[in-house]
């Protein structure tokens, strides 16, 4: 049997046979929580919330070369530590 996955773009999680055959959407229950908890915000409550999510967006991609960086040179650190106390 094949493996039916979310239907949201980006998402893989695996959904049942059946999901969404009763005119819902064929979504994960993570995707579905998310429909849920955002259908009683107003438009200018949903405009916030995507620049919030863009903001951590944008931060994440300014963060994480900078984050791999500390911790290369912490792994050099650290080697080099035991290296000097071993030896």
């Amino acid at each position: 049997m094949a493996k039916l996955n979310c239907d949201v773009e980006g998402c893989d999680r695996e959904i049942t046979e059946g999901t969404g055959s009763k005119g819902g959407l064929p979504i994960c229950p993570r995707c579905r929580a998310a429909q849920y908890g955002m259908k009683g915000l107003n438009d200018k409550a949903l405009a916030e919330k995507r620049q919030r999510w863009q903001y951590w967006e944008h931060r994440q991609d300014y963060l994480a070369p900078r984050i791999a960086a500390m911790l290369k040179d912490a792994t050099k650190r650290v080697t080099a530590a035991k290296k000097k106390a071993t030896g």
